[in-house]
């Protein structure tokens, strides 16, 4: 009963970008689990629900329910609920794709020369905005680490006041 993200990309092409732990071999294995239908999880989502790799799970589709198998974990940064990972060809045929919010581009060729390329062939009115997913999980962890410094900081704060408190009840 929880909303969950779910994250669809085309498995069979990022076989030789890093996904997980950086072992080439477990993240070609875990792509091919993908596109044989299986999914993949976000760390969040398992600590949430205590699912992991070889554990099933059951979704609405538009065909009604299914149940799909774990096949491993992928990071990523969404809310308390983690995301589902599926791959794009196996979530078109369960799903209605309205639109796309993100795209994520794998290239052999220059990266800013492929950008430049993107931006030319646009609609001018288009807004586009390009990230390296390294670039974007750090920020995501800089900013995760400022906020936590801000709440080490209240909690910190807090105490002290309490102590100044109780002390001043005690000299009373």
């Amino acid at each position: 009963g929880e909303e969950v993200s779910l994250s669809a990309f085309p498995a069979g092409v990022p076989e030789t970008h890093d996904l997980s732990s950086g072992d080439s071999r477990s993240d070609r294995e875990l792509c091919d689990a993908l596109v044989s239908g299986q999914l993949a999880v976000s760390p969040a989502f398992s600590r949430r629900f205590g699912l992991g790799a070889g554990d099933t799970i059951e979704l609405s589709t538009i065909h009604g329910r299914h149940s799909f198998r774990i096949a491993g974990d992928l990071p990523g940064l969404a809310g308390p609920a983690g995301i589902i990972f599926v791959d794009l060809a196996v979530f078109d045929q369960l799903w209605e794709r309205p639109g796309a919010t993100s795209i994520y581009l794998w290239t052999h060729r220059d990266r800013d020369a492929v950008i430049d390329e993107i931006r030319r062939r646009s609609d001018v009115r288009q807004t586009l905005f390009f990230t390296d997913a390294s670039q974007l999980r750090d920020e995501a962890r800089k900013f995760a680490a400022r906020f936590d410094g801000l709440l080490y900081g209240v909690g910190t704060l807090t105490i002290v006041l309490g102590a100044i408190a109780i002390a001043n009840l005690l000299a009373g």
